[in-house]
């Protein structure tokens, strides 16, 4: 999986929803958060409601390695983590809030929490995200509250090697005299 995939957006969006305490299956969940950078673009909504933009990134400043490799019979996978980076933006009158809340509630582990989420679906974030960085942006001549927060994961890749072939199934015999 990749942070591209449909899959990875989808967990992000159900993390983050019950970081937020909403539903991802609600109404409010599909208004309050965006996709970031979507096409079409999300509406704009008014400079009073509380939303949160997302998106994923590969995160440029660390490379992937491969962290297992299993061998089967003639299969191997091997694991890759590939570090991504979570960029959140929150707008609105309790972006403060909304950001610290999910800055807090990321790492909860459990049935329906969102570290669980995260992780099954091979998605991992890494311990101690930066402080938030509130500031007010000019929309209409209008002020307008807004708290960003960068989490960094790890995205679990795995690829499938076939076909390997053994040294007991060389073609070759060896014989020693």
């Amino acid at each position: 999986m990749t942070g591209d995939s449909s899959a990875a957006r989808t967990a992000v969006f159900s993390a983050l929803a019950r970081a937020l305490g909403l539903a991802p299956a609600s109404p409010e969940a599909s208004r309050r958060i965006l996709r970031a950078y979507a096409d079409p673009p999300p509406p704009v909504p008014p400079p009073t409601a509380d939303v949160l933009y997302y998106d994923l990134f590969p995160d440029p400043s660390a490379a992937p390695r491969p962290e297992e490799t299993t061998v089967s019979a003639n299969r191997a996978e091997i694991f890759h983590f590939i570090p991504y980076i979570l960029q959140l933006v929150f707008y609105g009158p309790r972006a403060e809030a909304d950001a610290n809340a999910v800055r807090a509630r990321l790492y909860l582990d459990g049935p329906g929490r969102p570290r669980r989420i995260l992780r099954e679906a091979g998605i991992y974030p890494v311990p101690r995200p930066p402080e938030i960085a509130v500031l007010h942006e000019a929309e209409d001549f209008r002020h307008r509250k807004r708290a960003d927060l960068t989490v960094r994961l790890r995205i679990a890749d795995v690829q499938t090697v076939s076909g390997i072939e053994t040294v007991s199934s060389a073609p070759a015999i060896i014989k020693y005299y």
